[in-house]
């Protein structure tokens, strides 16, 4: 009759699953995590971008422009999954 109920375990499954496609989202590779570092790090010091790439291909990290590609590919499905997590988050509270 009324809309079912999921249970705690199943919502706790569905936090797992969010949380496990956040973690697979392109800029939360380790590889962008650390290129991202070393980004923000060599900026920080007035580094022009030609020699943060070249620090970058260094490392066998990605460039400055594939981390700006995966960071815009992720902003919607991060902005969609930490708005499906906060309701899992606001589902779950309600069994406290």
């Amino acid at each position: 009759m009324f809309g079912s109920r999921k249970s705690k375990d199943e919502l706790l499954a569905n936090l797992r699953d969010v949380d496990l496609k956040l973690a697979a989202l392109p800029s939360q590779t380790k590889e962008n995590i650390q290129a991202q570092e070393v980004i923000e790090r060599l900026k920080a010091d007035g580094v022009p971008v030609e020699k943060i790439n070249i620090e970058l291909a260094r490392n066998d990290l990605p460039s400055v422009d594939e981390v700006g590609k995966n960071t815009a590919a992720s902003l919607f499905p991060t902005w969609k999954l930490n708005r499906q997590r906060r309701k899992l988050e606001k589902q779950l509270s309600k069994f406290d």
